[in-house]
């Protein structure tokens, strides 16, 4: 980036040191050439050597650059679907940032069309925390203000934007960690009820799976037939949280869900999507079954570590599966 004058006669243009342009015409403009984070160079003119140095100085200030049109900050739903892009190469959980961003971020500024980055205040972001107050725990909300900082962060870092982030004037919510959820009777009822009748039969294996064995969902989204021995009903399941594997026994009835499974085997995975695939977009589906449900919990919160908490779920399930025998019995023919 370097100020220099530019000739009024003939637009050549010089240092800043050389009084007379070649054409001998001394009245000149000064001409600042500003770098772009995508590359580009872009050339603007101003009447004095003060505003000139301010623009060279001061290139990240956003309000002297949007004044003289030079910078413009992006709008904020282009870098989200630059970030996404980014996610989806890098993280493993790229999905449930992409579920947060529609169900919880988007809907709040989409009244504001075209919102540029440098407008978005922490009030906005404070009314998006707020208004999952009442149906949302601390933690969904930290998880939302994490990645809205987050995709602030990666803009700046990548030189896509130059302002500030307003989650650093946002208070990150306090919750209790060692606290967990779990899913009274008549959620379970309510919650099954919905999983034999909705349309998404992998959805729903994957779910009442999930309340048989306790386990994460990306363990369960990765198993691959391999993992299954049929003999034994032994199940190595791969930890996606500690990068390490462990088999367990599973019982019946979860066996008995593998077995539906497999009679709609598509590819190497237990439960991927339609297409065989790794299913990215479970967080969404999982959204809709719950609410439709009326539960709110979320899929990590159907996790169960004792054994007196797999047999109370599976007893509550039992029951409540007997209860649709018609729609289960295509769930476990």
């Amino acid at each position: 980036m370097a100020v220099n004058l530019i000739c009024a006669k003939c637009y050549t243009t010089r240092r800043l040191r050389v009084k007379k342009c070649s054409c001998g015409h001394t009245k000149a403009k000064f001409k600042v050439r500003v770098k772009t984070p995508e590359g580009k160079w872009l050339t603007k003119q101003v009447p004095t050597l003060s505003l000139a140095k301010k623009v060279e100085l001061k290139f990240q200030s956003q309000s002297v650059l949007e004044g003289i049109g030079i910078y413009k900050a992006p709008v904020l739903d282009d870098i989200w679907k630059r970030y996404l892009k980014y996610a989806k190469l890098q993280k493993k959980t790229w999905d449930a940032d992409e579920s947060r961003w529609l169900h919880h971020i988007k809907p709040k500024l989409s009244s504001y069309q075209n919102l540029k980055m440098d407008k978005v205040t922490p009030g906005m972001i404070q009314d998006i925390l707020d208004a999952m107050f009442k149906t949302h725990k601390p933690a969904t909300r930290k998880q939302v203000l994490q990645l809205i900082s987050r995709v602030y962060n990666w803009s700046i870092k990548q030189k896509f934007y130059h302002g500030t982030n307003p989650c650093q004037s946002v208070s990150i919510p306090k919750f209790d960690n060692r606290v967990t959820e779990n899913l009274a009777p008549d959620d379970i009822e309510r919650l099954i009820g919905v999983l034999v009748e909705d349309k998404n039969k992998r959805a729903s294996l994957v779910v009442l799976f999930a309340l048989y064995t306790g386990k994460r969902r990306g363990e369960i989204l990765r198993l691959t037939w391999q993992d299954i021995d049929w003999g034994s009903g032994i199940v190595t399941f791969k930890d996606t949280k500690n990068k390490k594997t462990h088999s367990v026994p599973v019982n019946k009835h979860a066996m008995e869900i593998l077995k539906t499974a497999q009679e709609m085997k598509v590819s190497d995975l237990v439960f991927p999507c339609d297409t065989g695939k790794y299913y990215h977009s479970f967080s969404r589906t999982w959204y809709r079954i719950r609410d439709k449900a009326g539960v709110n919990v979320r899929f990590h919160g159907l996790r169960h570590k004792d054994i007196k908490m797999t047999q109370r779920y599976s007893h509550i399930m039992n029951s409540a599966l007997r209860k649709g025998t018609e729609v289960a019995d295509e769930l476990f023919r």
